[in-house]
């Protein structure tokens, strides 16, 4: 058997998976359109999506690009709103569903270029995210069980039922 003939190949594709994305200014990420809801999921998943509204801080914008190119994002000094106050090109939603304990999990996920809390030290990128938990998708009408948004920590905030004030009609409202 010729090792040579193999280790070439062998080199090349570790090679090809070492390559790393081209990260681009984080104002200049351009957000994926929407695209049409298919399935129970695709359609729970949209009509279930949570509005955040940000009193403070960076808001969020898009992480990655159609052609792959990721946001560099913020350095995390300075104002904690500083450079971030949103994308003019729109920002972006990423989300995900799965049963969990005989209950529908919609997690859904905003990227923001810096986080700079008041008192701490901020970093470069952070990730906010929120659970939307439904009895089923493919009911005519779904209802929410549960919603579960991330805490500054490595924890979740969980309200089971929601409170009142905290959903207007099947939208989730979450401060950050």
């Amino acid at each position: 058997m010729n090792l040579h003939a193999l280790f070439i190949p062998a080199v090349a594709a570790v090679a090809l998976c070492a390559v790393e994305a081209v990260s681009i200014d984080h104002d200049k990420v351009q957000p994926f359109a929407q695209p049409e809801p298919v399935t129970d999921s695709e359609k729970a998943a949209v009509r279930f999506k949570p509005s955040l509204q940000i009193f403070s801080g960076c808001h969020p914008y898009p992480a990655v690009n159609a052609a792959g190119e990721t946001s560099a994002g913020l350095k995390g000094t300075g104002p904690s709103s500083g450079d971030c106050k949103g994308s003019g090109l729109g920002s972006q939603v990423y989300a995900r569903a799965v049963w969990y304990s005989d209950l529908w999990a919609i997690m859904y996920a905003w990227y923001f270029p810096k986080d700079k809390p008041t008192f701490r030290k901020g970093e470069r990128h952070d990730w906010v995210n929120v659970v939307v938990w439904l009895d089923n998708p493919a009911l005519e009408r779904p209802t929410i069980i549960g919603v579960s948004p991330s805490s500054y920590v490595t924890t979740y905030f969980k309200y089971t039922p929601p409170p009142a004030d905290m959903l207007s009609g099947t939208t989730s409202m979450i401060n950050y």
